[in-house]
């Protein structure tokens, strides 16, 4: 069972990830369907999950439908976070039933009122493979601006991928 309740949005219900959680965290990351598009380099193992879960600098939510909270979809997050600067790193996931039904736009809204609104940072930035067209479009929706191209900088599948930075300032996030 997810961990306590953390916030809502429309149709989605936030949970803190606890160590119950951790199973589900860590296995669907593990699942090609997930990582193959992410940029990460290696598998999450228990001990790992435990230490980026735990991580000050972090913040973990799971995804959850409001029409079954106990349920986890995904797992949007903020990493990297540096109070004193004003950034943060966005990160976010769905397990591959939950994808299409714009879960993951909603709950990059709402973490961006969280990161803009209620701990007042002044730019996020999302790093994204160029071809995961699904997710450039998600953060595109809040007018995320391509800031950088480091082109054939991650190997996966035994190829080298571009990844895209992307960025948004407080003053260019529309909360309405």
């Amino acid at each position: 069972m997810p961990g306590p309740v953390f916030c809502h949005s429309e149709r989605l219900t936030y949970r803190l990830v606890d160590e119950g959680d951790y199973e589900f965290v860590r296995s669907n990351w593990n699942n090609p369907h997930v990582w193959r598009r992410m940029p990460i380099n290696e598998a999450l193992s228990r001990d790992g999950i435990t230490e980026w879960v735990e991580a000050d600098e972090t913040m973990h939510l799971l995804v959850c439908s409001d029409d079954d909270p106990e349920t986890p979809l995904g797992l949007v997050y903020l990493f990297d976070i540096a109070p004193r600067s004003g950034h943060a790193e966005l990160g976010y996931w769905l397990v591959p039933e939950a994808q299409g039904q714009g879960y993951a736009t909603e709950a990059v809204d709402r973490c961006l009122q969280f990161a803009f609104g209620d701990q007042r940072l002044h730019k996020v930035i999302a790093r994204i493979f160029a071809a995961n067209g699904p997710s450039r479009r998600v953060v595109e929706r809040f007018d995320f601006r391509e800031e950088g191209r480091l082109r054939e900088y991650h190997y996966t599948d035994g190829e080298y991928r571009d990844l895209l930075i992307y960025g948004l300032l407080s003053s260019e996030w529309d909360s309405a």
